[in-house]
């Protein structure tokens, strides 16, 4: 399963779980690249896990936070916002 859909909250949420994919395997999927993409475009949320995986077309407007590793007990968050929408709330959400 690549996505799956949750309901029941406030906005729905979107798993897209891209771990066991190689970028290789997914242009060869056409058909599974393009539901990727257009749940991007959906309305909610939706959290995409190994998203660089996605290759290109893997631009969305949007919201990408992505977690790392660092030395030790080190944990590491960058947040990066697409789009004039995303910039606004990320601001707004930093300032607040």
């Amino acid at each position: 399963v690549l996505a799956t859909e949750y309901r029941g909250g406030r906005l729905p949420l979107r798993h897209v779980d891209l771990y066991r994919l190689e970028e290789a395997a997914l242009e060869a999927a056409a058909e599974d690249r393009l539901l990727i993409l257009e749940t991007l475009e959906c309305a909610g949320v939706v959290a995409v896990e190994w998203f660089d995986r996605l290759g290109q077309g893997g631009d969305a407007e949007g919201l990408m936070v992505t977690l790392r590793h660092g030395d030790g007990d080190r944990r590491y968050v960058r947040f990066d916002a697409r789009g004039a929408r995303h910039v606004r709330w990320l601001v707004e959400a930093l300032d607040g």
